[in-house]
């Protein structure tokens, strides 16, 4: 049967809510797709990840520090890192697995594949960049101080588009192209604390 997931809520204290299982899915077609793993299961390895999928099917991950890929045997698909899944055979798939307790994503200075660790949309003006010295800031800052580009390339299969403006959002289960000048956090769910 369909996999399903299991949603826990936890309180600012650490503290588990309320659970409610979840069945998301996304159609994906034949050829080249760019996603992302919005959820924790075991390791996380693409042959447990995708044992489901119908026909051949192949992993690349980018490493943003060699700037090279690898392949799914090399490959580890943790919450927040993007991926090209390509496919012999168009067809939905259901993600298996826990929520990640963390919203966190780490940008190399260059070329970065990211997704959201979440299973919500994340506007463009919610994502918050945490640089390694300095204040949290919203995304548009970081964009103006030089630390992140102001685009966020998503593939839908023949062509990019940029999340910034269409959309407008981060979709889970999606992947996206970043870029970095310097390496930076970013955070999908970041709550600002103080006056």
């Amino acid at each position: 049967g369909n996999p399903s997931v299991l949603l826990i809520a936890w309180d600012n204290a650490g503290n588990p809510g309320i659970s409610a299982p979840l069945n998301p899915s996304i159609y994906l077609e034949a050829g080249w797709n760019l996603l992302s793993y919005p959820l924790v299961y075991e390791d996380n390895l693409p042959v447990q990840l995708f044992s489901d999928l119908v026909g051949s099917w192949t992993v690349l991950t980018w490493d943003p520090i060699s700037g090279s890929y690898h392949g799914k045997d090399d490959s580890v698909l943790n919450p927040g890192i993007g991926f090209w899944l390509k496919l012999a055979e168009s067809q939905t798939y259901s993600p298996i697995g826990y929520s990640a307790h963390d919203a966190r994503v780490p940008l190399a200075a260059g070329s970065n594949l990211v997704g959201v660790p979440l299973l919500k949309n994340v506007n463009w003006d919610e994502v918050w960049v945490i640089p390694s010295r300095g204040d949290p800031m919203k995304m548009q800052n970081a964009v103006s101080a030089g630390l992140v580009r102001g685009i966020a390339l998503g593939w839908d299969g023949m062509e990019y588009f940029n999340v910034k403006y269409t959309p407008g959002y981060f979709e889970p289960l999606l992947g996206y192209w970043m870029w970095a000048t310097v390496p930076v956090l970013l955070d999908f769910n970041y709550h600002p604390v103080g006056p």
